[in-house]
């Protein structure tokens, strides 16, 4: 296992000797397959390149060892988890979208704003967290996140969740269920008006909290924005249908 620890690192650095300096930053950067090449050759290596083919020339390599598109003539970025199933690979994807994000975030003085869906997801990782919770620096990055969650009670009991909400400079409570809105009158300290309001909230309506101060709010949505945005079943259906309607029969 030792042996092993001491291959990879020098794999990676044989890949990696003949892309240092300014004069080879317009080359192609190194790739996963040459590591698996470089461990081939190493005594010692096989196992390790037999592990990693997987992820470098198997069925994976279309994620991990694909070329990273550049970010910085990009207005909107999306990465997207939600169809890798594996927990490990899934792991893996995480922290190369986190590097990823990362650098888009540390690449100028732009403002840019992230958004983390299901963000207690990310946050199992120490890794996530800290990267949502480093989000929220000031400037001179000038770096905003926002993390938009359902299970606010995973995220309320994490290590990083409570500092994160506390910092956050505005925060929006949508509809909840009775026992999450039990939780959130707690945390929140709302009145028990304020909690029914919760459980009773049509899509869009909940409470605002700006600094100490809290208002009712509704989020109102054009057609075409929420064409795009939703994700219900129905209307996707129904999007389709209208895509590809039948021509009509004679």
């Amino acid at each position: 296992m030792n042996d092993q620890c001491s291959i990879l690192p020098c794999g990676v650095c044989t890949n990696s000797s003949d892309h240092g300096g300014p004069a080879t930053h317009d080359e192609a950067p190194p790739t996963l397959e040459g590591l698996l090449e470089v461990l081939r050759a190493t005594p010692g290596g096989a196992s390790i390149a037999t592990r990693l083919e997987r992820w470098a020339v198997g069925s994976l390599a279309l994620v991990f060892a694909g070329r990273a598109p550049s970010l910085r003539d990009q207005q909107l970025v999306v990465v997207g988890l939600a169809s890798l199933g594996d927990p490990e690979v899934r792991s893996v994807a995480q922290l190369a979208a986190l590097a990823m994000l990362w650098d888009a975030v540390r690449i100028d003085l732009a403002r840019k704003l992230v958004v983390v869906d299901e963000a207690w997801k990310v946050m199992r990782q120490p890794a996530g967290a800290a990267f949502i919770e480093s989000s929220r620096d000031p400037p001179p990055l000038s770096r905003w996140a926002a993390a938009c969650d359902a299970g606010h009670r995973r995220v309320l009991r994490s290590d990083y969740g409570e500092p994160i909400v506390k910092q956050c400079d505005i925060r929006i409570l949508l509809g909840q269920t009775p026992e999450g809105a039990d939780a959130l009158a707690r945390y929140f300290d709302l009145t028990p008006a304020e909690r029914r309001s919760l459980i009773h909230a049509r899509p869009g309506e909940g409470l605002l909290f700006v600094g100490r101060s809290h208002v009712a709010y509704e989020a109102v949505v054009s057609r075409r924005e929420y064409a795009a945005l939703t994700s219900r079943p129905s209307d996707l259906l129904d999007q389709e249908s209208q895509r590809f309607e039948p021509p009509d029969r004679p």
